[in-house]
């Protein structure tokens, strides 16, 4: 299952991404942790040193040699040319361009990183839209089969009208019991329905005021569940975590493969490509 962790800056999305990564590689699930946002937490927070890390941004022309564009070609035309061949990732074996960029954290844990907040994106004329292209069109073809693909990703709503999260199975929101917090959720819920993603919420430090029970009531159908306030969350100390927080994790995760349905990620990269066009 691949899963995009969204929403406010500093709701705790790279908490989030970190945490899932953790609790279900520790349980024997093969993860693959991809971050893919600016400030690069998620790599941090699982203690990867950036300065020496294989990126997408700096194998950006090794991923266009190996799907097969050339120089002239756009990458829409990957999915709007049928004739083409398409390429394949795998995670268990990794295929060729997986083991490239991938950095093996601990057991059962990998992780990819996209590279936007690189030093060496500063000095590129593409934008974060253009860094981020490999990874669009990777993960529609990526093959996960028992893994669990976990994103961390970018603040707001940018990403999502770019088509950054056309190969994944699900957004999840992480929503704080703040007004600001819920509002950025709505906005997502709103994007991520015209492009036919599915969206759900975690609560991360739940609170009974109002905000907790907008989300709770209006949006009974898009929360799945809450994360309890864990100091190991805040220290980022995996072998600590409550059995309360954990319990949470498997719960969502479970209750996520229960409702998400099978979707076609190469037709969605493509209809969003076509509505770009």
């Amino acid at each position: 299952m691949k899963i995009g962790f969204v929403g406010k800056g500093g709701s705790g999305k790279s908490s989030m991404s970190w945490l899932f990564s953790h609790v279900l590689a520790q349980s024997g699930t093969p993860v693959l942790a991809i971050d893919a946002d600016h400030n690069m937490d998620l790599t941090s927070n699982l203690g990867v040193d950036e300065s020496d890390l294989p990126t997408m941004l700096s194998t950006h022309s090794i991923f266009r040699e190996i799907v097969g564009l050339k120089n002239g070609d756009v990458w829409g035309d990957l999915v709007r040319d049928e004739t083409r061949p398409k390429p394949s990732f795998t995670i268990n074996p990794p295929d060729y361009y997986t083991e490239a960029v991938r950095t093996n954290v601990c057991e059962n844990l990998d992780l990819i990183n996209v590279g936007l907040g690189s030093e060496e994106a500063l000095y590129l004329a593409r934008c974060s839209h253009g860094n981020s292209a490999p990874l669009k069109f990777y993960l529609p073809f990526l093959a996960e089969d028992e893994a669990a693909v976990i994103v961390d990703g970018v603040a707001g709503t940018d990403m999502m009208n770019f088509g950054l999260y056309a190969g994944i199975d699900a957004l999840v929101c992480v929503v704080e019991p703040h007004r600001n917090s819920v509002k950025v959720f709505e906005l997502i819920k709103s994007v991520a329905e015209r492009t036919n993603i599915p969206v759900f919420a975690i609560l991360n430090k739940p609170s009974t005021n109002e905000f907790h029970t907008l989300m709770r009531e209006k949006y009974a159908n898009q929360v799945i569940g809450e994360i309890p306030l864990d100091v190991a969350v805040q220290d980022l100390t995996a072998n600590t975590l409550a059995s309360q927080t954990q319990n949470a994790v498997h719960a969502i995760w479970n209750r996520l493969k229960e409702i998400i349905p099978k979707t076609d990620h190469k037709k969605r990269l493509a209809d969003i490509v076509a509505l770009k066009s």
